[in-house]
C-alpha cells in the first residue's frame, strides 16, 4: 500500500523518506470486501480514503451539480453520445462494472449497451 500511496503523492510533490513516513503515520491500511459500506447516509465521516485497488460506488442523495450534469446529458444526448462519452471519461469502469449498472446510469436497456458496445 505504501509504495502505490506514496506514488500518488509524489505526483503532487517530492517527498523525503521522513516527511513520508510522517505522512503515513496518520493512516491506517485496511480491507473491505465487496458490498461493505464505508458511509452510511446521515453519518459524518472522520476518514480520508486512499484506495489503493479495486472500485467504490458512491451514492450521493443531495449532489446537485452532477445530477443536472447527468440530467442535460440524458436531454441533450442520445444513448451513443453518452456511452462514448462514459467510455472516454472512465475507459477501464466497463471492464469493472455490470453492463446492467452501467446500462442503468446510461438510461438505456442492457440490450441497447449490447447494441452500442458492439
Amino acid at each position: 500500500m505504501s509504495t502505490v500511496f506514496r506514488q500518488h503523492i509524489e505526483k503532487i510533490i517530492a517527498l523525503t523518506d521522513d516527511e513520508f513516513e510522517f505522512v503515513l503515520s496518520h493512516f491506517e491500511h485496511r480491507h473491505y470486501r465487496k458490498h461493505d459500506v464505508l458511509i452510511r447516509e446521515g453519518e459524518k465521516s472522520e476518514y480520508v480514503f486512499f484506495v489503493v485497488t479495486g472500485l467504490l460506488e458512491l451514492v450521493h442523495t443531495d449532489g446537485h451539480i452532477g445530477s443536472q450534469q447527468r440530467i442535460l446529458s440524458l436531454i441533450t444526448s442520445n444513448a451513443k453520445e453518452r456511452y462514448d462519452q462514459l467510455l472516454k471519461r472512465y475507459p477501464s469502469l466497463f471492464q469493472r462494472v455490470s453492463k446492467t449498472l452501467i446500462a442503468s446510469y446510461l438510461g438505456v436497456s442492457r440490450e441497447t449497451l449490447s447494441r452500442l458496445s458492439g
